[in-house]
């Protein structure tokens, strides 16, 4: 189950998803709009279409950022996997861990099924049913300086401030406990987020999800050798598959701030449509 919940995000892309989706809608004859805009309480009509839209970006952050829930179903838990649950579900944020017995009864021509929850300790409980925040620029700096303090903020605000011109796309998670905003561009219908900002006072990479987005390579060795550039950041070739991070205390200096500034809008210039690109390079000569 955790080798299957470590790789489903690898793997199955939002984009896989909603393929997947619409294909089995199509099979039992029904609508991928309707059915999604019944779901989240709407009609699937044009107008609700943003809604509908909205859904499915919800789905890839909460893939994005491991908010998914693991559930064993058995008609029988075994002690030692109750005691496997009951401790992951306790120790893993935001993803939970459940399991299910369903104990079925038979007598007098009659089935009865009885399910029951695991790992739905009253510690567990409070944590699994706070709601999600929705974060914004106030929420995430206020929180963010609590934590980190006044030098994390300036670092955020600078990226924050730098972002209209060159990453104007901007992606506040809804995380319970830490705030996350995820920074970058739309290409062509395709959102590119090279990078995101956590309450934590961490700036991660996005390479995982960029490779996804079918970014070549060698853009990523580019990108990742630019940064590297920036002193105190270490991305080995390894961590290309995956989301390296580093405090955002190594950008408080000028020099390291234009240093990533530098790599982001290289990656974001090699991302633009080939004849944008031509357009701007014409503009320049």
């Amino acid at each position: 189950m955790l080798d299957y919940a470590a790789n489903c995000v690898l793997y199955w892309p939002v984009e896989f998803i909603k393929q997947r989706f619409e294909e089995t809608c199509h099979e039992r004859g029904s609508e991928p709009g309707m059915v999604v805009g019944e779901f989240i309480g709407l009609s699937g009509t044009p107008e609700n279409d943003g809604a509908i839209a909205r859904f499915w970006e919800l789905v890839e952050t909460n893939l994005r950022a491991g908010k998914i829930r693991l559930i064993f179903a058995a008609d029988e838990i075994p002690s030692e996997l109750r005691r496997v649950v009951e401790f992951l579900n306790e120790q893993m944020n935001p993803a939970e861990v459940l399991a299910i017995e369903i104990r079925q009864y038979v007598g007098m021509g009659v089935r009865t099924l009885v399910p029951s929850v695991i790992g739905s300790s009253k510690r567990v409980t409070t944590a699994a049913g706070r709601t999600s925040v929705q974060w914004d620029r106030e929420l995430f700096v206020n929180t963010l300086r609590e934590r980190r303090g006044s030098e994390a903020v300036a670092v955020a605000t600078n990226i924050l401030e730098w972002s209209p011109m060159h990453c104007p796309k901007l992606w506040w998670g809804e995380g319970r406990i830490d705030g996350s905003c995820f920074v970058g561009v739309a290409q062509e219908g395709v959102n590119y987020y090279p990078f995101a900002m956590w309450t934590y006072g961490r700036i991660e990479m996005q390479f995982q999800w960029l490779r996804q987005r079918s970014v070549a390579q060698e853009l990523l060795e580019g990108l990742a050798s630019r940064l590297n550039r920036v002193q105190g950041v270490v991305i080995p070739p390894d961590a290309l598959t995956r989301r390296p991070a580093f405090d955002m205390s190594l950008l408080k200096e000028r020099q390291s701030s234009s240093v990533f500034f530098d790599a982001i809008e290289w990656f974001i210039e090699q991302i633009k449509p080939q004849q944008s690109r031509s357009i701007g390079n014409n503009a320049q000569r």
